[in-house]
């Protein structure tokens, strides 16, 4: 890493607005990034530079205790730890002060907003694949229980008779039947179905222990 002296760094200009609030130094024309430098760029293009592995690792180590506090002395302490934890390695938070310009050491105002901007991202992409998770273990689990509901009801021979029925009737009458004969076969069959199940009790057990097991299922998943 090419670290900057007295006699080679300079206070960069505030002719670019967009880094006019910031007081962001050049660095030497030769500068190369550190294996210990933060590099602040948008896309992958430094994503596996070693320095912003280096800081990813810090934002993912400090990410729950940042979402665990409401406290805002708190959340800096935490940005702070960072900014040191890279400075202690004697690295530096850089960035082109435009595509193909020079190499700025940018000041710390801008390393705390982006520390904290990842911080926050973090806590999106944790809660983003939590929540996909939990989809994921409520589809897989409604799977099981439909399946078990469908072995349940094809394992009754009276109830499996009575859905074949049902099939051949609308396969046999649906493109001629009305909306209304349709809904009456439909009826009629769903009636004769849960009085055979009613009077089978060892459905109604089946049923509920399905039940049970979609209900306590995601929770020891």
């Amino acid at each position: 890493m090419s670290t900057p002296t007295k006699s080679n760094v300079s206070t960069s200009s505030s002719s670019n607005s967009k880094y006019e609030k910031y007081d962001n130094r050049y660095l030497p024309e030769d500068f190369v990034a550190g294996s210990t430098d933060v590099v602040c760029a948008r896309g992958k293009s430094y994503w596996d530079h070693p320095g912003n592995k280096l800081y990813r690792s810090l934002i993912a180590a400090a990410t729950e205790r940042y979402a665990a506090t409401t406290n805002k002395l708190e959340k800096t302490m935490i940005v702070s730890e960072i900014v040191q934890a890279i400075h202690r390695r004697k690295g530096m938070f850089v960035k082109k002060e435009k595509k193909g310009g020079p190499w700025v050491e940018v000041d710390e105002v801008f390393a705390r907003e982006k520390i904290g901007q990842s911080l926050r991202d973090g806590l999106h992409d944790k809660y983003r694949s939590a929540t996909k998770a939990k989809k994921q273990r409520k589809e897989k689990v409604n799977e099981k229980f439909n399946g078990d509901i469908d072995r349940v009801i094809h394992g009754n021979a009276t109830v499996s008779r009575r859905i074949e029925e049902l099939t051949e009737e609308v396969k046999s009458n649906g493109a001629l039947a009305s909306d209304y004969s349709i809904v009456t076969l439909f009826s009629r069959a769903n009636s004769d179905i849960l009085e055979t199940i009613k009077q089978d009790s060892s459905m109604l057990h089946q049923f509920q222990d399905a039940s049970v097991a979609a209900k306590v299922q995601p929770s020891s998943t």
